[in-house]
């Protein structure tokens, strides 16, 4: 057998081993078949003139059908050539049978061409149709020569048979001789007493094949047309196939470059203690979270969330996040950075998208926290181990109107003072009862862990959401970053 070849279309491969174990089962079945009309022949239920033909062909039938049963579960089923095997012995089966018992089985020629439509090629399709066609025209002299005697055929039955005589010998035919049945077909002019009128070759060529030839064409007419049909589909899901797996790779890639541009690492300096996450629901997200020092003293956070998912907010979500890094060192306060990057975002944006975005600047120095809230969800404020919603005023999302105006607002951080930035994939997550994880839950969570690290506080969110989900499925991305004043 030919080794699978691993270049094979992974669809066609998987239909062709698919195709190898159902055939390989319904052999079994038939197996299970002939033996019960063996038993009826054997038990005088059904009737046939040579008991000694049906005992030979019925055992080898049976052990040829059951064969690929017990090669089902094994690997030789993923071999590219295990179909001609299945094909060779069903050739094989078909054609002992028309030899031996041809009276019988010249039905079972229409067999092959639908268990070979199960591979959905034309190629195999027709090639099996041409085979059929030539082992049936040798098997129909082989059956009359050594099969079973076909009254059909000869056009008499076996005891007339034997009442005639050969011209050049006179002696009495015998159904059993090769030679007296040759001589009977081809001498119809001896025979006229008992109906001969053409010789028995030619009524054999037009009837007995020339008319099951035809039943054959049409049935491979049928199988190739749906051979056709079922290749078309077959490779427009290879290709739908081939293009989703590029999909996923460029969406890896893109989101290998979205994880990119996030911050690495968390900053180490004796003012602060920040830690930040970001889950999408899909390969790549509309979320963002960013931290840095815009100067000496000032230290940037933000977090964002836009309005669109997957590529086309990746990209919106990136250009805003770029337009913040950029104008931030130039504005250096929370409402003139968002106001800028506002208009900018208003110039160009054709897709009607929007972010939503917290943004603060830490004053290391002074241990105060200016930031504007762009239609983005409030903080959590953690002040004397309490914790509160921070009181901020919600301006509009960016994107949506030019030359908008934003306000600013400032606190004072204390030494263990904590803020937490988040977007609404953490309290909108949803369990398997469709209930919402919720702000409440939020806070509970927070106020239970409320002296640890933020690095520990976010984890526990973290595993909390997941449990909380369940088996329910991510559908917004959830991003996180939390902020400690150390000092």
């Amino acid at each position: 057998m030919k080794k699978r070849n691993p270049l094979l279309d992974p669809i066609l491969q998987r239909n062709e081993i698919d195709a190898n174990k159902t055939i390989s089962l319904a052999s079994f079945v038939t197996a299970f078949v002939m033996i019960i009309i063996w038993v009826f022949y054997i038990i005088g239920l059904f009737a046939a003139d040579s008991m000694v033909a049906v005992n030979i062909i019925f055992p080898i039938v049976t052990l040829v059908l059951v064969a690929p049963l017990f090669l089902r579960k094994t690997k030789f089923v993923e071999y590219r050539g295990y179909k001609y095997f299945l094909l060779s012995l069903l050739f094989l089966m078909i054609f002992l049978m028309n030899v031996i018992v041809p009276t019988y089985t010249m039905l079972t020629w229409l067999i092959p061409l639908p268990v070979a439509s199960h591979y959905y090629t034309k190629r195999t399709t027709f090639i099996v149709f041409l085979i059929t066609l030539a082992l049936m025209a040798i098997a129909l002299p082989l059956g009359a020569a050594f099969g079973e005697f076909d009254s059909e055929l000869f056009k008499v039955s076996a005891n007339e048979f034997k009442n005639l005589t050969r011209l050049d010998t006179g002696s009495f035919l015998n159904p059993d001789s090769i030679s007296d049945r040759f001589y009977f077909l081809g001498h119809p002019e001896e025979y006229t007493s008992v109906g001969i009128n053409i010789s028995r070759w030619a009524f054999a060529f037009v009837y007995m094949y020339l008319v099951r030839a035809l039943a054959i064409t049409v049935v491979f007419v049928f199988c190739f047309l749906l051979d056709g049909r079922t290749s078309r589909l077959f490779e427009s899901e290879s290709k739908a196939v081939r293009d989703n797996q590029k999909m996923k790779s460029e969406l890896d890639v893109a989101s290998s470059i979205q994880r990119s541009v996030l911050p690495l690492g968390d900053p180490s300096n004796d003012h602060f203690r920040i830690h930040a996450i970001m889950d999408p629901s899909k390969e790549v997200g509309g979320d963002f979270y960013d931290y840095y020092f815009i100067d000496k003293d000032r230290f940037l956070i933000a977090v964002g969330d836009v309005s669109g998912k997957s590529i086309p907010g990746a990209m919106f979500m990136m250009k805003a996040e770029t337009l913040i890094k950029t104008v931030a060192p130039i504005y250096k306060e929370s409402n003139k950075i968002l106001s800028e990057v506002n208009n900018i975002l208003n110039e160009s944006n054709t897709t009607n998208m929007y972010v939503t975005v917290w943004l603060g600047i830490y004053d290391t120095k002074n241990r105060t926290l200016s930031f504007t809230n762009a239609g983005h969800n409030s903080p959590i404020y953690i002040h004397d181990g309490k914790v509160t919603f921070l009181k901020d005023r919600h301006n509009m999302a960016l994107g949506i109107l030019k030359n908008k105006p934003y306000d600013i607002g400032k606190i004072k951080m204390c030494k263990g003072d904590k803020i937490l930035l988040y977007t609404d994939g953490v309290t909108e997550a949803h369990n398997e009862a469709n209930e919402l994880y919720g702000e409440n839950r939020l806070v509970r969570l927070i106020k239970s862990d409320v002296a640890n690290s933020p690095r520990a506080i976010i984890s526990s969110i973290s595993d909390d959401l997941v449990k909380f989900a369940g088996n329910r499925q991510q559908f917004d991305d959830i991003t996180m970053l939390m902020l400690e004043a150390t000092k």
